[in-house]
């Protein structure tokens, strides 16, 4: 996997990257395919390895929004890893997508003794908190 700049892995070095890539299972989905669905309960994140996922989530009126595309070596759905609630977005291939799956319980074990993935986690909440308190904003 060649992580794209930004990315959850983008900053790993090799051997961080190398052991992000032993965990869980390897899944390959045809464009289109449902990775995940909101509201469904699940206890995995995904490892973006080739192509690209989109995310997406219900609005009040019932249309979905997208929140964003993700490429190579991003993570998503890592808040099933945290909090055990259902889905709060779904992922959809957008390419022909081959990801890791890797168990919550893994990928807690994982953080917990990679402070590069720790604090790249806790910069990825920040970054999600900031585009919620701005979209939320009466000026933003």
């Amino acid at each position: 996997m060649t992580a794209a700049p930004g990315s959850f892995a983008g900053g790993f070095s090799d051997s961080e990257r190398a052991a992000l890539l032993s965990l869980g299972r390897e899944r390959s989905y045809p464009r289109n395919a449902r990775v995940f669905t909101e509201g469904e309960l699940s206890d995995f994140v995904v490892v973006v390895v080739e192509g690209r996922i989109k995310v997406l989530a219900s609005t009040s009126d019932g249309t979905e929004a997208l929140l964003g595309i993700r490429a190579p070596g991003a993570l998503v759905g890592e808040l099933a890893a945290f909090d055990g609630g259902p889905r709060t977005a779904s992922a959809i291939a957008l390419d022909p997508l081959t990801v890791r799956l890797i168990s919550a319980d893994e990928f807690r074990e994982f953080v917990g003794r990679s402070p590069g993935a720790a604090l790249e986690l806790i910069r990825m909440f920040i970054a999600k908190l900031d585009e919620l308190l701005a979209a939320e904003s009466p000026t933003g």
